[in-house]
């Protein structure tokens, strides 16, 4: 799941999101957009701000691994 999809589907504002992870609603917009990815920490509490909902491997498009529950 991507990190506009988890938003989306909550209906969680930027701000919001921005402010639990510590960027700025422009940098958490270029996430959303893919326009920048985030650091290898940023992605660990961006997984866990979405308890696991929104892995670092989406990021990359990389779907689950093989033999990995959905």
């Amino acid at each position: 799941m991507t990190l506009a999809e988890w938003m989306d589907e909550r209906g969680l504002k930027g701000t919001w999101v921005a402010a639990q992870l510590g960027v700025s609603p422009t940098t958490l917009s270029q996430y959303r957009t893919g326009r920048q990815r985030p650091s290898a920490a940023r992605m660990t509490r961006i997984n866990d701000l979405t308890d696991g909902a929104v892995q670092p491997n989406d990021f990359f498009g990389i779907g689950p691994a093989e033999g990995d529950a959905p």
